[in-house]
């Protein structure tokens, strides 16, 4: 399958710490792929990387989007990208629409930023498509006036307006009631499967993981400490901390005496250091691992980043 998005060597820094320290992975065309970390792992910051809407920070490397560099595009062809090729599914669905303004409205809104004036018809045909039963309803509301899963299905229904080639979906099921988790992840594998849309997934569930998604890559510390296909990852973890987040998950589905934890946070960036961001927490552990980074290793199509293997 063709590479659509290459990120290369990602580094994003803020008032000169650096948050995302060397990230690289490539996502193939038409895939679902995962990137799965605990929080503050630098998951989101890549995210947003993904389509430049950081503000005052500095970056280093390269994000390579069917063959044109994000991080060399000016602002009118960013303008162009945002939202249109590459659309953003955020993480709180209420505090991504304006409170004092109608659905209706703010839909027309982001779409004649793109030059795109869709018939009202067309919209409730779209918002139709992604569950919503009563959208000539919902297009009369303001945002307060929604549950947190209408939010969410709006959002993903003015994403589908513009046709985007990419959809980044952070922690599209956090902020909704359990009861309509599943409706979201069987929406977001249809939009996959019916227009052929990349779906990136930011995410620390592991289950949603690896039950919607094609490949992934696990973050930890600002890196990329594993990725590979899910089936590869889940069955074969290489690394230790992909090891310690699957055996979390297996102490939650089966009958076990006593949950598995992960000792410890994450560390904040402050105190990052040129070693394994991992070292503090993993059991497998040894003097060489605090000479240096691991440099990311790739063979046999999986790539990983640890000292012991």
């Amino acid at each position: 399958m063709q590479t659509i998005l290459d990120i290369q060597n990602l580094k994003v820094s803020f008032d000169q710490v650096e948050v995302i320290r060397g990230v690289d992975f490539n996502v193939k065309k038409g895939e679902i792929h995962g990137i799965l970390g605990e929080s503050g792992s630098g998951k989101t910051v890549t995210a947003f990387s993904i389509a430049k809407l950081h503000e005052n920070c500095s970056y280093e490397g390269d994000i390579i989007y069917n063959k044109e560099s994000i991080l060399s595009m000016n602002e009118s062809k960013l303008s162009t990208v945002r939202g249109y090729e590459i659309a953003y599914i955020f993480q709180n669905p209420h505090e991504s629409f304006n409170p004092n303004i109608r659905m209706d409205k703010q839909l027309k809104e982001a779409m004649s930023i793109h030059g795109l004036q869709p018939s009202r018809e067309e919209i409730i045909r779209v918002l139709i498509s992604v569950g919503l039963k009563t959208p000539d309803l919902i297009l009369k509301k303001y945002p307060d006036q929604l549950s947190g899963g209408e939010c969410q299905r709006v959002m993903i229904g003015m994403s589908l307006l513009c046709e985007p080639q990419i959809i980044i979906a952070d922690e599209p099921t956090s902020a909704i009631d359990a009861s309509i988790k599943k409706q979201i992840i069987d929406l977001l594998k249809s939009i996959n499967k019916t227009y052929g849309t990349t779906i990136i997934l930011i995410s620390h569930d592991m289950d949603l993981v690896q039950n919607i998604c094609d490949s992934m890559s696990v973050m930890y510390g600002g890196l990329v400490l594993e990725q590979g296909t899910v089936e590869k990852v889940m069955e074969d973890p290489i690394h230790p901390y992909t090891q310690a987040l699957i055996n979390c998950t297996a102490s939650l589905n089966q009958e076990y005496k006593r949950l598995y934890t992960l000792e410890g946070l994450p560390m904040s960036p402050d105190y990052y250091k040129n070693r394994c961001p991992f070292y503090e927490r993993c059991d497998k552990k040894s003097e060489e691992c605090i000479d240096e980074m691991p440099q990311l290793i790739t063979l046999n199509g999986r790539s990983y980043r640890c000292k012991k293997i």
